[in-house]
């Protein structure tokens, strides 16, 4: 049988008892919203989600359907399904080892046979289905320090080949199994115990049990502090055990029936779902959100949702989605969040894809990745365009790129290339033609010459946006005030004004701004926005054009990578990017956006936590007043 049938029979006799009272769905000092839901998917019956923090897909299984169907967690569209020979139950993931783990029972069967199939992520195909004797009750867990598969009381390796550890087999009783690979502990929930008993993941030699709350079921872990979370969807709490002392630390009052954790270790915040699993009355479905540094509920998020089971909650730790499998699918994007890849190349697919999530683009736009004076003028060309900002290097497309460029655009629509052949060479042109696309190269004899064609691409607006050529930092906070103002930029040669762009201006008589000092300096006729620094700059951009912005964007001001492609999402959902110092959020930031708090209904942070540390991210969440 699955999971689900032993929570739902336990979860009716829970209804009746006291309802827990939960904050709202915002702190009593918040103006934003804590997270924007929606049910962008309709998988039917969701039952089980797992995540990829890797490559952003999101699995689920419904039951009683014999699929699992695949998700790009960053669009929303649906990339594949899988067809398993059972009714999928519990799921786990190994990124790198490139695996899916699916568990699940044949109840067309006559024996009700439990097996496992292991799937290859990267082709969606199935390796091999290993049949039981497995547990439908005890879910699946991957350890990747052993390299092994624990679908109690049998153990794999990640071929799906049998593994006879030394000692004696586990015993489960219950619904929830996790583990701890850096500490090396296994955890297994006994709710007719009341136990959650710890082993050695290794030996699965038992170590010791812990007395929890008297229902345990579904467990999660940080494995950053090793804190241990397990739901009783009897009590309507979720204990914490410290797993350095295996003592339970906390117990915390989060609703009627919570089945499901996950826990978003960078973010210090522990998932709870609450589905309404009632037959005979209306319980609304909520997500509880539990703050892990002093194990405070700091939100209720209200879903729409009904069922679920204890492997019906997951969440994306890199954009800090949370994904709901119960019934209907609900994704909880937070207000506050980050867009980052692996590299620069990741990073601006990432970037692209928040922007062209639900529909397509009609072109891209292509620039180098090591070099900025060409890319520097793209933002307002890309708005004009409904195009992302791509990034290139070499000869040859990066696969990031690549796989962006073919997801977010048909074939027989426009790359642009910004720059001559010895900035994306011929053969980059070449390749992008072999995919079906059309290719127009821009570019003048110099940089300067460069973005006069690309504001002569725009249709030359005479609303132009001075900034020097000789960094970067102005010009990128001007790329979304420029496509607010459907304007474009052109670049002075620091203090001085280069003949291609003085000939542009006589040409085109109309509203000069110059953003920075440099820029101020070379044209003096022009309005000045030039503030005490890179920073104050930006920050004055962003109150002359974005005094209510409904979408701000916050990235690194010491490089340019993030913030280029950042700069034209930006200029493309019309919100100002404001720049920060990778350790501390400038004040002059935080003081536009404790103004602007009230209008604010997104907010993202661009590239890793090396571009702009969880300490600025912080500031930047307390200055919207979260």
């Amino acid at each position: 049988m699955l999971i689900g049938r032993a929570l739902r029979f336990a979860i009716v006799g829970a209804l009746c008892a006291a309802a827990v009272a939960l904050p709202s769905t915002a702190s009593a000092d918040s103006t934003l919203p804590p997270y924007n839901v929606t049910q962008p998917i309709g998988v039917p019956n969701a039952w089980a989600v797992a995540v990829d923090p890797e490559s952003h897909r999101v699995y689920v299984a419904g039951a009683p359907n014999q699929t699992v169907v695949v998700l790009d967690g960053l669009t929303d569209s649906t990339l594949a399904t899988i067809t398993v020979p059972f009714t999928p139950s519990s799921m786990a993931i190994d990124s790198a080892a490139h695996r899916l783990f699916i568990l699940g029972d044949d109840r067309t069967s006559s024996k009700d046979t439990v097996s496992v199939s292991i799937v290859d992520t990267t082709t969606n195909a199935i390796v091999s289905t290993v049949p039981g004797p497995f547990l439908p009750l005890a879910g699946i867990v991957v350890d990747t320090f052993n390299h092994r598969v624990l679908a109690l009381p049998m153990v794999l390796d990640e071929m799906g080949r049998l593994i006879t550890p030394s000692g004696p087999p586990v015993t489960f009783g219950g619904a929830g199994v996790a583990v701890d690979p850096s500490i090396q502990r296994l955890y297994v929930s006994n709710p007719s115990t009341g136990v959650v008993t710890v082993y050695n993941s290794t030996t699965l030699r038992s170590v010791v049990a812990v007395k929890v709350s008297s229902s345990p079921q579904a467990i999660a872990i940080d494995p950053q502090t090793h804190s241990v979370y397990v739901s009783d969807d009897s009590n309507g709490v979720v204990s914490v055990i410290n797993g350095t002392t295996d003592k339970v630390t906390a117990t915390i009052p989060v609703g009627a029936t919570p089945t499901s954790l996950a826990v978003d270790s960078g973010a210090g915040l522990v998932y709870v779902s609450d589905p309404d699993t009632s037959w005979f009355q209306t319980v609304p479905s909520a997500v509880t959100v539990i703050d892990a540094t002093d194990n405070a509920v700091i939100h209720s998020i209200s879903v729409s949702a009904q069922g679920g089971g204890a492997n019906g909650i997951a969440v994306d730790p890199t954009t800090h989605t949370v994904w709901v499998a119960a019934d209907q699918m609900s994704e909880l994007q937070p207000v506050l969040s980050r867009r980052a890849g692996a590299d620069r190349f990741g990073t601006a697919a990432a970037i692209s894809g928040a922007a062209y999530d639900k529909q397509g683009a009609d072109a891209v736009v292509l620039a180098r990745s090591d070099t900025y004076p060409d890319a520097l003028v793209g933002a307002p060309f890309a708005a004009s365009k409904n195009a992302p900002l791509l990034y290139t290097s070499g000869a040859a497309l990066p696969a990031s790129t690549a796989a962006e460029v073919t997801r977010v655009l048909s074939p027989g629509k426009t790359v642009y290339l910004l720059g001559g052949a010895s900035a994306i060479p011929a053969s980059i042109a070449a390749q992008l033609a072999g995919m079906g696309y059309v290719v127009s190269r821009i570019s003048g004899g110099d940089r300067y010459a460069t973005a006069v064609a690309v504001a002569d691409a725009m249709g030359s607006p005479s609303t132009v946006f001075l900034a020097t050529a000789a960094n970067y930092a102005d010009a990128l906070a001007a790329g979304p005030a420029a496509a607010h103002a459907a304007g474009a930029i052109l670049l002075t040669n620091g203090t001085a004004m280069p003949p291609a762009t003085t000939a542009y201006l006589a040409a085109h008589p109309g509203t000069t701004y110059a953003v920075g000092g440099p820029a101020a300096t070379a044209d003096q006729s022009a309005s000045a926005i030039s503030g005490a620094d890179r920073y104050a700059t930006a920050t004055l951009v962003a109150q002359q054009f974005f005094a209510t912005p409904t979408t701000v964007g916050l990235a690194s001001g010491v490089t340019f990578a993030d913030a280029l492609p950042a700069a034209g999402y930006l200029a493309r959902v019309g919100g100002p990017l404001l720049l920060t110092d990778p350790n501390a959020l400038p004040s002059t930031a935080s003081t536009y956006l404790t103004a602007a708090q009230s209008s604010i209904t997104k907010a993202l942070v661009f590239g890793g936590s090396s571009a702009v540390s969880t300490a600025a991210q912080t500031e930047f969440s307390a200055s919207l007043g979260r």
